[in-house]
């Protein structure tokens, strides 16, 4: 209906704008982080409204496009994709919080190594090589926050690892790597190729898959 349309676009531009305040516009002045209460309090619309089967939310995530500045609805986009796969395997909703929380945060490093991304020329081996150490810049910003959930801070460490070895930071494999992990960078991926960048159009969702 228009009205559960209207309803889950209020819940997504409003998670859409904690992010940009509370989480990537505090960690770029350095203000004091926001608490893990907090950051589930504020994905907590999310789980709620998936766990009713109500899939606007998937539908705006697959829709909304994050061209040049592109974290903050990445980090949106990512965090309904994680929850949807997540109930698909069978959370309780303090997991699915807490997955939720882990999506929004995985990338805040990023912040440190924007004006790389945002090049829309071909950048070097050396500027790619900057580009993955961001897992470790967001393990730093992420140990300011007060309270968050066990998992977030190894899923940042490892959502770009890959199950065959050859992710980042690290090159982590097979069972060193969590389901959680696992099912952010999943999401992470997915939602990347589907949606726009500095320096390519997206593809398709059944390419992507």
């Amino acid at each position: 209906t228009q009205f559960g349309k209207e309803a889950a676009e209020e819940v997504y531009e409003r998670l859409l704008g904690f992010v940009r305040v509370e989480l990537f516009q505090r960690a770029q002045r350095g203000e004091p982080s926001v608490s893990g209460e907090e950051i589930q309090k504020a994905v907590s619309p999310v789980v709620d409204r998936l766990s009713k089967e109500e899939n606007t939310l998937l539908y705006l995530a697959a829709t909304r496009a994050t061209p040049d500045y592109y974290l903050h609805a990445h980090a949106v986009n990512n965090a309904i994709l994680a929850v949807w796969v997540g109930i698909g395997l069978g959370y309780s909703r303090e997991a699915l919080l807490a997955l939720a929380g882990s999506a929004l945060l995985h990338d805040l490093g990023m912040i440190r190594v924007m004006e790389i991304v945002q090049n829309k020329e071909q950048i070097s081996e050396e500027a790619k090589q900057k580009v993955r150490e961001h897992p470790r810049y967001t393990v730093d910003i992420l140990k300011r926050f007060r309270d968050l959930p066990a998992d977030c801070i190894e899923i940042a460490q490892t959502v770009h690892e890959r199950y065959n070895g050859q992710g980042y930071p690290l090159g982590l494999r097979g069972n060193r790597l969590s389901e959680k992990s696992q099912c952010v960078a999943l999401c992470d991926v997915f939602e990347a190729l589907t949606h726009p960048r500095s320096h390519r159009e997206s593809i398709s969702p059944h390419k992507a898959l």
